[in-house]
């Protein structure tokens, strides 16, 4: 990714830590539709989601919810077997 990507990932901290990106994650609190005018608003370039649904530590059911809301605003661009990456 680009220096200035922000990328959403259910374990920011993480991501930011290994990538020096900045990251953000799906606030559980705001709505599908809220939480993408919050991801308009900061640039969010990338969304990595876990596609391995045996690894219960990485999937969360309202991060799908937001991904299956918003789906279309997301192009596929990587994946392997645990994780998919999407450009925005």
């Amino acid at each position: 990714t680009q220096e200035n990507a922000v990328i959403v990932f259910l374990k920011a901290r993480a991501m930011s830590f290994y990538t020096q990106r900045h990251t953000t994650y799906r606030l559980e609190l705001l709505s599908e539709q809220a939480n993408d005018s919050m991801f308009q608003r900061i640039h969010v370039t990338h969304l990595v989601k876990c596609i391995d649904p045996n690894n219960s530590e990485l999937n969360n059911s309202s991060f799908e919810s937001y991904y299956m809301a918003n789906a279309d605003r997301y192009t596929e661009i990587w994946r392997n077997r645990v994780f998919a990456v999407y450009e925005r």
